[in-house]
């Protein structure tokens, strides 16, 4: 499915995030903005003050209906990234563990709530984030294009395919393999 989408977008081959870490770079993702500019600046510790205009909010602002589901921990609502969503689903423990301080969930899972939500939606434009891990990208490619195929949206759908951060292997260093990310825009 990748490869499918991929032969029907821009493929940006030198794309970069501003941040080696999920939360600051997922801010800068839906501000637009610098983690300096957003003030979040590191995974923990941070959040996106309310007065910073993301993406979720313009759109909404603008008539399309929201929605997001994400599998990290990391990029729940409180952290200031669900402003602007009418529909945010963070919620780590739902049918993957016991465990109340699980800090992720299974890409499925997480697709299932977007799906779900996705199916909601009637008419109207939407926009709708879904974070999964990078190895679970596939699957969440080829079930939300299926869904989108199945109510006749994929052919006019804009689809952006983003990763929040590169290979930070050691997390010593600020280089390319760090930096550069996959981008694709349908």
């Amino acid at each position: 499915e990748l490869d499918a989408l991929a032969h029907e977008s821009i493929i940006f081959e030198r794309a970069y995030t501003h941040s080696p870490q999920s939360l600051p770079a997922h801010a800068s993702l839906l501000t637009g903005r610098l983690p300096i500019e957003h003030g979040v600046r590191d995974d923990a510790g941070f959040s996106l003050p309310k007065d910073t205009s993301t993406l979720a909010e313009l759109l909404r602002n603008r008539g399309f209906t929201t929605g997001a589901a994400v599998s990290s921990f990391l990029l729940r609502e409180r952290t200031g990234l669900g402003q602007g969503f009418s529909f945010f689903d963070d919620e780590m423990s739902a049918g993957d563990t016991e465990d109340p301080a699980a800090t992720d969930r299974g890409g499925s899972r997480t697709i299932d709530i977007a799906e779900r939500w996705m199916s909601t939606q009637s008419g109207q434009r939407f926009f709708l984030f879904v974070q999964v891990p990078g190895q679970d990208a596939d699957i969440a490619i080829m079930r939300l294009s299926s869904a989108l195929k199945e109510r006749g949206l994929y052919d006019d759908a804009t689809i952006v395919l983003v990763g929040d951060r590169g290979d930070t292997g050691s997390g010593l260093t600020l280089d390319d393999r760090a930096l550069r990310v996959p981008l694709i825009v349908k």
